[in-house]
């Protein structure tokens, strides 16, 4: 039978045939409503309007509708399996809901005083995650639980189903035995006129027999009265003959009568049986009906139970999907804050590399001139030493040379003077004139080797002074060396500072691009992890949720920033006191301004609704997609920046602010009336920069404040819910 969900049978009224309606349908009149006597859709209703899933269902679409993320997403999906983000809120949503006799204005009022309509959709800093073992054991009893729960739902289902086999069993004893019904009164049916009509005859001649009958018997007692009468004899003799005849005729009704009765008696109670074999049925049904409904009750009860305990175990695993979620963006943001760190560390490594190879780079040009001066000195005291040297050789050989005419006259001397010993043992001429050649020649290697002699002081002495010279070139050609070997280590020593810093350099940039890509890694994985958390905490309402406006949301926000909604409120309010003026002396009352408001409401509502139209077609998702997702279009692009519709729109709000001389107040009244928010010191400079700059050309000016509210009615910050 029908129910709601979860709900038991309802009992429905039998109607009787020709009471359908309390106003029948009348085909010639189309216009008539009829109004039948029991509407299952009307009893629906009433039902669904007490229902507590109904109520959860409407708060939680008023509540997405205004928030942009239902506290149940998707919202189609209330069921134990998706359990919602926070029960409570939506109990109490629900409940208020309730209170306010389904009141979408005054309830959608509510939500947006709430602080929790006002969050900001950005995370707060400094999150901690809760214990995420402690949320894993509480997420574990509850799923224990759960399972518990559902093996007594299966049971009771099983219960039931077996209860609603029994009672469609009976039913269908119920229609067998309502077979053999029809056929049974047709039977007895078929018996009760003949039966009629053979009593009727019987009594009409039942009704015959009896004065004839009385008459004979009257005959009789005249005719025994007196018993000679012969006529009375012969009178009574007639009449007893037809009286016999009628008697005859009666027997014979009498015994069609009777047959009749029996056949009548037998179908009687062949339809008795049948009729108490519908009633016997319909017994075995109420029975197994009232088993049914005990089991329903049974059914819902641990329907309920489940339902409650699986939305524990879902919470609980939401609660710690969301621990797990934000210990994993906790983790993620510490190593985040790691590899930046050792980022940093490495970059400094590289800049001292690079600095030190720019210092070593720098100093071997001022080595290398050193080197290449102290080649250059080393160079010119080798040549002065050499070209010394060739001197020193140069008089050495002739020293040696007079050193060797010096032995050689002394030993010529010597030689002589042996000769001249020898000589002058001789006393004959020969010997005399031996000894004065020998004289005379001892005499010349005498003076030659006085000669050589000096000549040999004097080389040696030029020998001394070229030598002194030669060392001093050698010393000035070992220091200049000795420099060039300095300044060559030097600037080997500078290249090899240059080398390792550029091994440095080289190792640290590898380092860089090592930690540069650890920290792109660790911030992708915290970007991932802080998303994660944004969409658990913005459906758990601890942000506020980032989502587009839906076109309808859209179309009105901006005709209610252009003015749009205000000009037609006013002509509304016209309208309703032109169509109900005030009649002399008489006051305004609530009554009248109850009824001027919903004038004006539907006054507004039918001259604008025409424009969301468009928005739906060009902001809207396509038939049976999501309309959750966010897109952008070429066609929006064109729309808002090529469509009449918004700059005509933009009008009314241009004139109204053009008539403002000074910037600052007109760059209020733009943020606050498009965004609903102050512009910020930076906006407001902007737009009075903008806005004197053609201060003295109204039509400029009105250009200029278009342009400004069209930018900002067209921006994401208008188009998105935040």
């Amino acid at each position: 039978r029908p129910r709601l969900p979860v709900g038991v049978e309802i009992t429905e009224p039998v109607i009787k045939t020709g009471t359908e309606y309390t106003v029948k349908p009348n085909p010639k009149n189309k216009n008539l409503r009829p109004i039948p006597a029991y509407s299952r859709r009307a009893r629906l209703a009433e039902l669904a309007a007490g229902n507590r899933m109904f109520q959860r269902n409407i708060a939680n679409r008023l509540w997405g509708h205004l928030m942009g993320r239902a506290v149940v997403e998707p919202r189609d999906g209330l069921h134990t399996d998706n359990p919602a983000a926070h029960p409570a809120l939506l109990e109490l949503l629900t409940d208020g809901l309730v209170e306010m006799k389904f009141d979408m204005r005054a309830f959608l009022r509510e939500i947006a005083r709430t602080k929790a309509y006002q969050r900001s959709f950005q995370l707060p800093t400094g999150l901690t995650a809760p214990d995420v073992t402690v949320l894993h054991e509480v997420f574990k009893k509850q799923s224990e639980a759960s399972e518990a729960e559902q093996k007594e739902f299966d049971a009771a289902k099983e219960a039931l189903d077996k209860a609603r086999g029994d009672r469609l069993a009976a039913n269908a004893a119920i229609d067998t035995a309502k077979k053999a019904l029809p056929a049974a009164k047709k039977a007895f049916d078929a018996t009760v006129k003949p039966l009629a009509d053979s009593q009727k005859a019987l009594a009409a001649k039942q009704a015959q027999l009896k004065p004839v009958a009385a008459a004979a018997t009257a005959a009789k007692a005249a005719a025994d009265a007196v018993k000679d009468n012969k006529e009375l004899a012969s009178a009574y003799a007639k009449i007893k003959a037809e009286a016999n005849k009628y008697a005859a005729k009666v027997a014979t009704a009498q015994k069609d009568t009777d047959a009749k009765t029996a056949a009548n008696k037998a179908a009687k109670d062949k339809l008795t049986a049948a009729e108490k074999a519908v009633t016997d049925a319909q017994a075995k049904w109420t029975a197994a009906n009232q088993a049914v409904q005990a089991a329903d009750k049974v059914w819902i009860t641990a329907s309920a139970k489940r339902e409650q305990s699986k939305a524990a175990a879902s919470r609980a695993m939401r609660q710690w999907e969301d621990a797990q979620a934000l210990a994993e963006m906790t983790a993620a943001q510490a190593v985040l804050a790691n590899a930046q760190k050792a980022n940093a560390n490495v970059q400094q490594e590289l800049k001292s590399a690079q600095a030190a190879q720019t210092a070593a780079g720098a100093e071997l040009p001022k080595a290398q001139v050193a080197m290449t001066t102290a080649q250059k000195a080393s160079t010119a005291a080798a040549n002065a030493r050499a070209a010394q040297q060739k001197l020193v050789d140069a008089k050495s050989a002739e020293a040696k040379a007079a050193a060797d005419a010096v032995v050689q006259s002394i030993e010529s001397a010597k030689l002589t003077a042996e000769a001249l010993a020898l000589a002058a043992k001789r006393n004959d001429a020969e010997g005399e004139a031996l000894k004065a050649k020998l004289k005379a020649a001892k005499a010349r290697a005498d003076e030659a080797t006085a000669k050589a002699r000096v000549l040999d002081r004097l080389f040696k002495n030029e020998v001394g002074a070229l030598a002194t010279v030669l060392a001093q070139r050698d010393a000035a050609a070992k220091d200049a060396a000795a420099k060039l070997v300095a300044a060559q280590k030097t600037v080997a020593a500078v290249q090899s500072r240059m080398a390792m810093a550029a091994n440095r350099t080289t190792a640290a940039q590898a380092k860089v691009t090592l930690t540069a890509k650890t920290q792109q890694e660790s911030g992708d994985r915290v970007d991932a992890a802080v998303t994660t958390v944004t969409k658990r905490w913005s459906r758990n309402v601890a942000t506020g949720a980032f989502t587009h406006l839906t076109p309808e949301q859209l179309c009105w926000s901006m005709m209610q920033a252009t003015g749009q909604v205000a000009a037609q409120r006013n002509a509304g309010i016209a309208d309703f006191n032109k169509k109900n003026p005030l009649k002399d002396g008489a006051e305004e009352d609530a009554a009248r301004q109850a009824a001027r408001a919903k004038h004006v409401e539907k006054f507004v509502y039918d001259k604008l609704k025409g424009n969301t139209g468009n928005f739906i077609k060009l902001f809207g998702g396509a038939a049976g997609e999501p309309q959750t997702d966010f897109y952008a279009t070429a066609d929006q692009a064109l729309f808002f920046t090529n469509g009449s519709t918004i700059r005509g729109w933009l009008n009314t709000l241009t004139a109204r602010l053009n008539k403002t001389t000074e910037p600052k107040p007109i760059a209020e009244e733009l943020y606050l009336t498009i965004l609903t928010r102050r512009p910020t010191t930076a906006e407001t400079a902007l737009v009075e920069k903008l806005i004197t700059a053609v201060s003295k050309d109204a039509k400029q000016k009105s250009a200029t404040i278009s342009d400004i509210a069209w930018g900002l009615l067209t921006s994401s910050e208008f188009r998105f819910n935040h």
